[in-house]
């Protein structure tokens, strides 16, 4: 895990730092080359790069600084009733068991659940009758809430790949909103999980 993320770290930052070094040296080795047009177009690739660097650290701080739960007791119907006011989107559908109830920090769940909802939106962006059902209920005494869309789902040898920092299949992803999820989920004494289904799409299960 620690060799992986050494790797990825040292790729991401060597890929962003080489063009500012290669570019500034050219610059101070010959300035006179650097009219004012190409001296701005220099300067706002380096300056991008260097938000690039940022961005890519503030993430790997938000894996290593997560503040500890402040768990209060949460009412899924005022607590999934805003969570349909944030999606609004008819493709979202929202269940719940009667009168149920979390202890949970709920800033950390809205991130959460915000997080899993966007992915399965964006998995069926291109599916004709696109749907992402947001499901809480309570097995065996234990609460879970359990995320599922009809997308193309994850392919079998991606199915734990898909939680290490970094790690993403999307072009702008950062690569730790799952891996963020579930460190998350795991201080408060549960779990994120991708359940197996033979079914189409992906089914992602929070529990506590």
């Amino acid at each position: 895990y620690y060799n992986r993320l050494l790797r990825i770290m040292t790729h991401e930052l060597r890929n962003s730092i080489t063009p500012v070094i290669t570019l500034s040296s050219d610059m101070l080795r010959r300035p006179e080359n650097y009219h004012p047009d190409r001296l701005r177009r220099g300067m706002e690739v380096i300056h991008g790069q260097c938000k690039n660097v940022k961005s890519f650290l503030d993430s790997y701080y938000q894996l290593t600084h997560l503040p500890v739960p402040e768990k209060g007791k949460i009412e899924l119907d005022e607590f999934f009733g805003r969570m349909q006011e944030l999606t609004n989107d008819s493709v979202i559908h929202f269940s719940w068991a009667k009168n149920m109830t979390l202890m949970a920090d709920e800033s950390m769940l809205s991130l959460v659940l915000t997080n899993l909802i966007k992915n399965a939106r964006e998995a069926t962006l291109d599916i004709p009758d696109a749907c992402v059902h947001v499901v809480a209920t309570v097995a065996a005494g234990v609460p879970y809430i359990q995320v599922s869309d009809n997308g193309p789902g994850v392919p079998e040898n991606l199915r734990e790949e898909i939680f290490l920092p970094f790690y993403t299949t999307k072009q702008e992803g950062t690569g730790i909103g799952l891996c963020l999820s579930r460190q998350m989920m795991r201080q408060h004494g549960g779990d994120l999980k991708l359940l197996p289904t033979n079914a189409k799409g992906a089914v992602f299960i929070v529990t506590f």
